[in-house]
């Protein structure tokens, strides 16, 4: 095989793992509508866009909690120091209806009551099935999914520059255990095609 066949398939591009095997995205219609409802609501399925969400309001319910806390401990200056002041901020919150006076449990009353009206348009999934990691990303709208670590396999063509150095999979891709070509060698680079990750063949709608 020549340099540049070998550049083809292993090049430094983006959108590859460390080993040069590059990731594969496929379009919801082209995998199994099973395949699809278990990647979004499975067990395994982490959504990163509600998670981020979710911490940032716990950062907004943190800051509300220190300035209530601040002003608190400000008006317990003022008195005559008979109340203790844990005594002082539980009635100074109760009056209030600030909710809990122990932070966690503020910050988790405020997220359990505001984390209600989270709403995302596009999350983003990740998860690992059936051994195989993945993400759902949007592009344009649409849902993607991503092979980040999969099944070894070939496929036959590139996506668009819009997501640059990524096998299509709707373009079609080959396994290692279909291969004939293949070799056995984990440093195998085929003649045509490019060295990615794949799903089990079953993912994919026939």
């Amino acid at each position: 095989m020549d340099k540049a066949q070998q550049r083809r398939n292993a090049g430094g591009l983006c959108n590859q793992d460390a080993a040069n095997v590059r990731y594969t995205v496929f379009s919801f219609n082209e995998l199994a509508d099973w395949c699809n409802e278990d990647l979004w609501y499975g067990s395994q399925a982490r959504d990163l866009s509600y998670e981020a969400a979710l911490e940032e309001l716990r950062a907004d319910a943190a800051r509300q909690y220190d300035e209530w806390l601040e002003e608190c401990v400000e008006a317990w200056h003022m008195t005559d120091g008979e109340t203790s002041l844990e005594e002082f901020v539980g009635h100074f919150f109760e009056l209030r209806s600030y909710g809990s006076a122990d932070r966690e449990a503020f910050i988790s009353e405020w997220c359990e009551e505001m984390g209600q009206n989270i709403q995302i348009d596009e999350p983003i999934i990740e998860g690992t099935l059936d051994g195989i990691q993945y993400r759902i990303s949007w592009l344009g709208g649409a849902p993607l999914v991503w092979i980040f670590k999969g099944l070894l396999g070939t496929g036959e063509q590139l996506c668009s520059p819009c997501v640059p150095g990524a096998v299509d999979g709707g373009g079609g891709f080959l396994l290692d255990s279909e291969n004939e070509e293949f070799n056995g060698r984990e440093d195998f680079v085929p003649t045509h095609g490019y060295r990615c990750h794949c799903p089990p063949r079953e993912w994919v709608r026939q």
